[in-house]
């Protein structure tokens, strides 16, 4: 018999049995040479005989054995334990309490007689190295001491036994132990099964990424195939990220500032284009295979996707296919309704252009002036689109192509509301429950467009929407037929503030498209005369493009990259003609200022005030840091980021509060110290303005200019450039417009904080008047960058009434300084901030028949609206 001779040369088993198989080691084998060796069986009998026992000890059955033996063992001790001492307390005497006493007894001794074998058959089955283990070392000493009491010294002495078989609880340790490495063994089972997995998980990718690679060679291209993986998953998540990754790549066509048109607080823009990317990217990979032009199964290879050769017959259904989205026959049902996602809502119904009754849910937000109006894609409705239903399913080409997932808008509304908009979703003519018209004739925009319009007169006839903020929310058809409105009826969308239109289509791109999917780009004549007869348009007319130069609206547009259906260089077009003057906007916001409302503990009374400030226009707050530390100012920026709103910041370069008599020697270099102090610590806001009551009245005018000139130095050194701008105050260098026109002319850079009523009582007259003081408005306006409007009088910073007629005066004052600060900003940015800054007692007579708050709010209402009206002029 050929063998090998195998020598163990300091081979051993690093770790015992018991312990984590996983951290043994096997001998390692050393081959000396090959001979020829008889072996006695009764040798290999042995051999075999100590490797099964070594591998039941250290196989999980052995292991359970084990632990099963140590607990039955200890819980007899225990029993023992308690029998002696109730005889003992009680005093109880007798053949019963013996009898049980020697029953355990005689347990103890099997248990004993046990773990003696176990200890043996452990030393046979290992080796002397077994005890290279203090673990087992100690344990076989408990097992044989606990022997040796049992069997040799029960009787004689034993009371000193008792203590020995008492360490025997010791394998208590040995329970723990054997839990453990049970558990140990379970999670590497458990590690072996999760690699396999992912073992089979990678090549089950790899040879996704093969087929991808095939059927990419044979003309599917690669968002396509990632498009059908999105929708057969049927999974929510998997449409999220496909949108995120196709935003990633999306035409941004317009400044996304173009949609916060509203000036609503950045949260909400966030969740309004969170709902645009998100659901209508489902919508437009709707729009890419929004046809009935599937030919039949024979004529196309969905394993390969590529067209074959088709019959004349399969040619001209094919071709019919692409005009079919032009006439509605079957309007689509609406299956949800705003209740559905806890939404309050109202069935109401008005006119189109053209008298046709349109199906609308108004959805009220309350205390919110902003309503957003949604015109919905081609043939679907304002609840969305039944593809997973017959007739409709048909119309995406059903569970071939992985379209029979239902779009629904109702999510959509949930967000808007969310976001602080009311909203109006109607159904446009031949869709949803609306009349129908026109012969059925849709998709076009140019009848939608009557219906959009008829939208925007509802709105301004209701009482409680007349004089709201509107922005149109019109995807796909709804966006083709706002631009056809916009064109018809330009004075209707005078007062609109924004457009949001994802994924306009033409016409021809997405006809040019299939035609040169199936390779029948000779066929375009015959398609646009199809299209004549299902429509009474030319195919050239049912796109936007002509007329995009009357869009005068501020307008974002959202496509998709390399969309199969259709071009991008078509939305692109529709977007350069826009004329670029209108597309940038500006935005007005208004602040609030916190002064005369304490904040409280742990800032409890702004916190529920903040809410109403945010539902009544406010962008955000405007906080005086003073005496406020880094982590109460973090504090607060959390809570602003919870409601959504910003921040302005307010800080003094003087003694903290103003407090008593001025110190001494203030000197322009103690301003700049505390001016950069306060600055660092004003960043943790993240403030929008950083308004700076600063310098002194006492200074001579070129300290005020060396003062000046270093805090530009320092916001530039603190990234601030720009940000802060320098209150015109009484009592700091800026106190008079006198001081004013000699600083400002000497550092160009410095901006301005005007709080003009201020110069009005320093000066003790309105300062339109005279020709001197004309100059230096002309001179101050410019620098403006931030509005303290409060109107006060020629002997009081702050009148209590400001629309009372005997301020009439002061107020057509201020107004006309304000305008003109408004309309230079206009010129020069695109954010205008501006602060109702009424202040409580002593500014605010005492018995006023308002408080200085609600002043400040209605004043601050008043005021937005003759801002934002005076730039459309």
């Amino acid at each position: 018999m050929s063998s090998t001779s195998i020598e163990h040369a300091g081979s051993s088993l690093e770790e015992q049995p018991l312990l984590r198989r996983g951290k043994r080691r096997l001998p390692s084998l050393n081959i000396q040479h090959w001979h020829s060796h008889p072996f006695k069986g009764d040798e290999w009998s042995v051999r075999s005989t100590k490797q099964k026992t070594a591998q039941f000890l250290s196989s999980k059955a052995g292991h359970y054995s084990v632990l099963m033996l140590v607990s039955l063992d200890v819980l007899s001790m225990i029993a023992d334990f308690i029998l002696n001492l109730f005889k003992c307390e009680q005093g109880k005497k007798g053949s019963d309490w013996d009898l049980a006493l020697e029953i355990l007894g005689s347990i103890s001794l099997v248990f004993s007689c046990l773990f003696v074998v176990e200890l043996i058959a452990s030393v046979w089955a290992f080796g002397w190295r077994y005890f290279n283990s203090w673990f087992h070392c100690f344990d076989a000493f408990i097992v044989i001491a606990g022997f040796i009491t049992d069997v040799a010294l029960r009787g004689i002495i034993e009371e000193v036994a008792s203590l020995i078989v008492v360490m025997r609880l010791w394998r208590v340790v040995k329970i723990i132990e054997e839990l453990g490495v049970g558990a140990q063994e379970q999670t590497e089972e458990l590690n072996v099964k999760l690699e396999k997995v992912e073992s089979e998980n990678e090549d089950l990718r790899s040879e996704i990424s093969r087929l991808k690679g095939a059927m990419k060679k044979a003309g599917l291209d690669q968002q396509r195939l990632e498009t059908y993986e999105g929708r057969r998953d049927g999974s929510s998540y998997r449409w999220c990220q496909s949108a995120a990754e196709k935003h990633s790549e999306a035409s941004d066509y317009a400044n996304v500032s173009t949609l916060t048109g509203f000036d609503p607080a950045p949260k909400s823009v966030a969740i309004l284009l969170l709902s645009i990317f998100l659901q209508f990217k489902k919508s437009a990979e709707f729009l890419s295979l929004f046809t009935n032009l599937k030919p039949k199964p024979s004529s196309y290879s969905w394993n390969t996707g590529v067209f074959v050769r088709m019959t004349p017959e399969e040619i001209q259904s094919y071709l019919r296919g692409l005009v079919a989205p032009l006439r509605n026959d079957i309007p689509t049902p609406l299956l949800h309704r705003p209740s559905e996602a806890g939404l309050d809502y109202q069935d109401v119904f008005f006119p189109s252009e053209d008298g046709i009754t349109l199906e609308a849910w108004y959805i009220p937000r309350p205390g919110s002036n902003k309503l957003i109006i949604v015109n919905h894609p081609l043939r679907c409705n304002r609840s969305g689109f039944p593809a997973h239903l017959e007739p409709w399913k048909a119309f995406l080409g059903g569970s071939m192509t992985g379209n029979d997932f239902e779009l629904n808008f109702i999510p959509d509304l949930k967000i808007l509301h969310e976001a602080g908009y009311n909203v109006l979703a109607y159904d446009m003519r031949n869709f949803g429950n609306s009349g129908q018209a026109n012969g059925g004739i849709s998709g076009t925009g140019h009848f939608e467009s009557r219906d959009v319009v008829g939208s925007l007169n509802y709105v301004r006839s209701r009482e409680d929407t007349k004089d709201m903020t509107v922005g149109l929310f019109s995807r796909c058809l709804g966006g083709i037929a706002t631009f056809f409105a916009i064109h018809r009826r330009p004075e209707i969308f005078k007062d609109v503030r924004c457009l949001l239109v994802p994924e306009p289509l033409s016409y021809r791109p997405f006809v040019e498209r299939a035609l040169e999917m199936a390779s029948l780009d000779d066929h375009f004549d015959e398609v646009n005369r199809l299209v004549k007869i299902q429509s009474s348009f030319d195919i050239d007319e049912l796109s936007p493009i002509p007329i995009m130069e009357s869009v005068r609206i501020p307008t974002f547009i959202y496509s998709v990259r390399n969309d199969i259906l259709t071009k991008e260089s078509d939305v692109q077009t529709m977007y350069d003609r826009i004329p670029v003057e209108e597309v940038e906007m500006v935005v007005i916001k208004r602040f609030r200022t916190v002064w005369g409302v304490e904040s409280g503990k742990d800032f409890e009374n702004w916190i529920p005030w903040f809410p109403d400030l945010k539902k009544q226009g406010y962008a955000g707050v405007e906080v005086d840091i003073t005496d406020r530390d880094a982590d109460n100012l973090e504090q607060l920026r959390k809570i602003l980021d919870d409601v959504g709103l910003e921040a302005t910041v307010l800080l003094h370069t003087s003694w903290a509060g103003y407090v008593g008599g001025r110190p001494r020697d203030l000197t322009p270099d103690v301003h700049l110290d505390i001016y950069r102090q306060n600055l660092e610590r004003a960043k943790i806001l993240k403030p929008v303005k950083i308004n700076a009551q600063s310098g002194g009245d006492y200074w001579s005018l070129d300290e005020s200019v060396y003062f000046y000139q270093k805090t530009l130095a320092i916001d530039e050194e603190l990234g601030l450039t720009g940000l802060v701008s320098h209150e015109t105050h009484r009592n700091r260098s800026l106190f008079t417009p006198y001081a004013a026109k000699y600083i400002l002319p000497k550092i160009p850079e410095l901006r301005v904080t005007a709080d003009v009523s201020h110069w009005v009582v320093v000066c003790e007259r309105l300062l339109d008047l005279g020709e001197e003081d004309k100059e230096i408005l002309d001179l101050l306006i410019p620098r403006v960058t931030h509005i303290h409007a409060r109107i006060g009088t020629t002997q009081s910073s702050q009148c209590p009434e400001p629309e009372d007629p005997v301020f009439k005066e002061e107020r057509d004052f201020f107004e006309r300084l304000w305008l003109r600060i408004v309309k230079a900003r206009n010129k020069d940015s695109d954010l205008i901030t501006f602060v109702p800054e009424y202040g409580p007692y002593p500014y605010h007579p005492y018995g006023s028949v308002r408080t200085h708050g609600q002043v400040a709010d209605s004043e601050g209402a008043r005021l937005q609206k003759l801002f934002e009206e005076s730039l459309k002029q």
